[in-house]
């Protein structure tokens, strides 16, 4: 159970990108009042999109990591328990974040390695932003348990960053991009679709295709608010 009033505060290090982001909020109070009625006390720090965007396409990982870090110490400042981040791509420096963060925070990639795990999936495709894919997030961890991972061939993973980045993370949801996806995942020979990208369960959600569709942003939230419920 969670209680308004004694519930760890939890920080949501947003704006990547910010419709995303919006998500995470609406999904996180829904999850909380399931388990218990009540408002629980939510703190957010935007990033500015595009600044990020620049520092996680550049070689020099410094000022990247340096960014979280200054956003992490704002929500410190705030007063909260713990942080989690918005989005599956910066989780590629999390270890090097959490030796400096100022708070501990919840991964994304604990409970969807997780829900692969008790699919039983041994074939999973991955898709996600650029970033997501040249950092290899999720490939040990899945072959850990078991699964091998795919990615897609150089033009889908274009078409993949034009939909996040010239729509989704604009407020753009256009049916043509969805029909893209969607052909995309059907051509795939996949157990399981991994969405790793938090902007994409905006334009498709689990039931779209009969493949199964592991939506990261759901599993993140449930995260968050198993943590919020344990003080």
């Amino acid at each position: 159970m969670i209680s308004p009033e004694g519930g760890a505060v939890a920080g949501l290090l947003g704006g990547i990108g910010p419709f995303a982001t919006a998500r995470y909020y609406e999904k996180i109070m829904a999850e909380c009042m399931a388990r218990c009625p009540g408002y629980p006390e939510l703190v957010v720090v935007s990033l500015d999109f595009e600044r990020f965007t620049k520092l996680e396409d550049a070689e020099d990982r410094g000022p990247y990591v340096e960014e979280i870090l200054s956003g992490l110490r704002r929500l410190a400042a705030a007063g909260v328990d713990f942080a989690a981040m918005t989005a599956n791509s910066p989780h590629v420096a999390l270890e090097r974040i959490r030796v400096r963060a100022p708070l501990p925070i919840v991964s994304i990639v604990d409970p969807v390695v997780r829900e692969i795990g008790r699919l039983g999936a041994r074939t999973v495709l991955l898709l996600g932003i650029s970033a997501t894919v040249r950092g290899r997030l999720y490939r040990a961890e899945l072959e850990a348990v078991g699964a091998e991972v795919m990615i897609p061939d150089a033009p889908d993973q274009a078409l993949l960053d034009s939909i996040v980045f010239d729509e989704l993370a604009r407020g753009r949801v256009r049916g043509s991009s969805r029909r893209r996806l969607l052909k995309l995942i059907r051509q795939c020979a996949a157990d399981a679709v991994l969405l790793a990208c938090t902007e994409l369960p905006l334009l498709i959600q689990p039931g779209s295709t009969s493949i199964p569709l592991v939506d990261t942003m759901d599993l993140h939230v449930r995260a968050i608010v198993d943590r919020m419920a344990s003080r």
